[in-house]
């Protein structure tokens, strides 16, 4: 787990620093009628910048694990044919490409976060992220009556979602939503339902477990995901 740990950091570092000199972004007209809010935008950068921006991820990708550096050719290569939205609107079948795809973005979507953060604090109890359409990576639980946040994986939004209801189905059947732990991860929580088989990783912050990056949360809670998979 610290090995995964010390990647997702160096990921980070990576990223917090990059960001295409030359972005805008077209927002749709009427944002209150959209599912979230940059559904149908159009992102405009230069080509050369653009360009620069993707190679600058493909060399760090090489870098942190080169014995992988056939692959990350290989991905850029079809990444590098399309242009800024024709990325965003890309959904990738393979898992690997799904998550670069995510890590080429983030520095573009935290961007956008701030410069919305008005709108976004209207957007509440929707099962996807309001301000990207992502589905929730991650839950954190705070407060006195434990309100729930879900939790953004692509560009870390958090919006106030019911603690007993289902993100992927609207389940509110309390008889059909449980959750399990595992006793190596005080504070957290496997939340799932029987209706769907959906499952979420929840934070209780009560607990006075530190508040980080949504991604680091993700690594050192991956004992979780090994509980999912023993009751599969």
């Amino acid at each position: 787990m610290q090995e995964l740990v010390q990647v997702v950091k160096r990921i980070l570092a990576f990223a917090e620093n990059q960001l295409p000199v030359s972005l805008q972004v077209e927002l749709a007209e009427n944002m209150e009628g959209q599912p979230f809010l940059l559904a149908d935008c159009r992102w405009q950068a230069d080509d050369d910048d653009w360009r620069q921006y993707l190679l600058g991820w493909q060399a760090f990708l090489q870098e942190l694990k080169p014995e992988k550096k056939g692959d990350w050719q290989r991905l850029f290569q079809e990444f590098l044919t399309m242009d800024i939205n024709g990325l965003w609107a890309y959904q990738p079948g393979q898992t690997e490409a799904a998550w670069v795809r995510t890590l080429i973005f983030y520095p573009i979507l935290k961007q956008q976060k701030e410069m919305l953060k008005k709108e976004l604090e209207t957007k509440n109890n929707i099962a996807h992220c309001p301000l990207c359409g992502s589905i929730p990576l991650l839950a954190v639980l705070s407060g006195p009556g434990g309100a729930r946040q879900l939790v953004c994986g692509s560009c870390t939004t958090r919006w106030d979602y019911p603690a007993l209801a289902c993100p992927a189905c609207g389940n509110r059947d309390h008889e059909t939503l449980y959750y399990r732990k595992a006793e190596e991860l005080p504070g957290w929580q496997l939340d799932s339902c029987r209706k769907c088989g959906y499952s979420l990783k929840v934070l209780d912050l009560r607990t006075g477990k530190q508040d980080v990056h949504p991604w680091l949360l993700d690594a050192e809670s991956i004992a979780l995901n090994f509980v999912n998979q023993k009751e599969e």
